[in-house]
């Protein structure tokens, strides 16, 4: 029959409770426009128009418990800014000067508007070549983001992007040789990972970047030492919330960087998350993880995105990154109703055009009520001089986390 009709209400109703989050979300909006007032075709019992009202909003609207506090207790929320692809450097800085004061401005807006930034996630490419000289003059638009947030910088966290490696295009015959085996059953990234004295040559391209970290006094995202020697990812617990970054950069390098083939290593996501979900298991607390990574899963090897997926399901994560310049949200769920959430924030250049698609994000986490509810800006040119004005993306992103199950369950591999 023609699409519309009462008949259609029962079917689409159905899928409310489909497992892909996306088929719920667009029957929510086929049922809004179907039970609106003034649609002829439309007569269904008034009580069922009520009862179908009330599912349509509890699907579409049920985030708002996160920024609306009741009359009793306040909800314990976590706002997370997340920003990514600065490629800071001197001949740009005319570019990200045309956003960066209305950025700040924007920043300002919120946190009088809603509670304050707890976090600021930097997802990659700080830099545009991993040059001392780029890092030392972005340390002064941090400092600027931290005064607008009222975030202290020991609250920043940064992973590195393709291009905080320096000496990009230079790559020694050792290393060569062992990126072109990377995924060969004898030479792996996590074979290479379990040996700093195998790795150590990868991470050595990221000096620049780790005395940049230093001087800003960014200690939680810093490369950690051990007895083993440095670790290219680190973990830091912020409340209910625990932070994951992984190097997705570290076996980056000119050649040996395109899409589908990345490698990571799943060892750096395991080791780093080892020794808190033992604590997490030992005090049967509840947590989200929060994993940051310059690169997003699909750029990954085909065998790495797969066991990357399983490891953000099994521990339902929210996993953000950069490097596309494009604005992700996209909810994943597989048959056994598993999910994480992967948000992808476009880049903070400057430069107009599709390449530099300027784009930030807050993140509001509540295991209270288990939502994200997601605030997207972009920049959107007015004239041809460099002005503009930031302004909301259309839509918002409201996001189910799954039930928070006691550490012990949730995190137990």
């Amino acid at each position: 029959g023609k699409i519309g009709t009462s008949e259609h209400i029962p079917l689409i109703k159905d899928l409310l409770a489909d497992e892909n989050w996306g088929v719920r979300r667009a029957a929510a909006e086929a049922l809004d426009k179907l039970i609106k007032p003034g649609k002829g075709e439309l007569r269904p019992d008034i009580s069922n128009v009520i009862e179908l009202s009330e599912e349509v909003k509890d699907v579409r609207q049920a985030g708002s418990a996160i920024t609306v506090k009741g009359a009793g207790q306040p909800e314990n929320i976590i706002n997370l800014l997340h920003i990514s692809d600065l490629h800071y450097r001197d001949v740009d800085e005319c570019f990200i000067e045309n956003i960066f004061e209305p950025f700040l401005e924007d920043l300002k807006s919120w946190n009088k508007e809603n509670s304050s930034i707890d976090a600021v996630l930097i997802t990659g490419d700080i830099s545009s070549s991993g040059e001392e000289d780029q890092y030392n003059k972005i340390i002064e638009k941090i400092d600027e983001i931290s005064n607008a947030t009222g975030c202290p910088k020991e609250k920043f966290f940064f992973v590195p992007g393709n291009h905080d490696v320096q000496e990009y295009a230079n790559v020694s015959l050792l290393a060569e040789t062992m990126l072109k085996q990377l995924n060969s059953k004898e030479i792996a990234s996590n074979k290479i990972l379990e040996d700093y004295n195998n790795f150590r040559i990868f991470v050595d391209k990221f000096s620049n970047y780790q005395n940049f970290l230093n001087k800003l006094a960014a200690v939680n995202s810093s490369f950690t030492s051990d007895n083993n020697g440095v670790c290219p990812w680190y973990t830091y617990r912020l409340g209910d919330i625990v932070i994951v970054g992984i190097n997705s950069a570290l076996f980056t390098c000119r050649g040996f960087h395109s899409e589908k083939n990345i490698f990571i290593g799943s060892r750096q996501y395991l080791e780093a998350v080892k020794d808190i979900r033992k604590a997490l298991r030992k005090g049967n607390e509840k947590a989200q993880f929060v994993v940051l990574s310059h690169h997003p899963l699909n750029w990954l090897s085909q065998e790495e995105e797969k066991e990357f997926t399983n490891l953000m399901l099994q521990h339902r994560a929210i996993f953000l990154h950069g490097h596309t310049h494009i604005e992700e949200s996209e909810p994943v769920i597989d048959n056994s109703d598993r999910r994480f959430l992967s948000l992808g924030a476009g880049s903070l250049y400057g430069e107009d055009g599709i390449k530099y698609n300027n784009h930030y994000q807050i993140i509001s986490i509540s295991l209270d009520s288990g939502k994200v509810n997601l605030t997207g800006k972009e920049w959107v040119p007015l004239d041809n001089e460099g002005g503009g004005q930031w302004q909301p993306i259309k839509g918002d992103f409201i996001f189910d986390l799954p039930v928070v199950e006691q550490a012990g369950q949730a995190l137990r591999k």
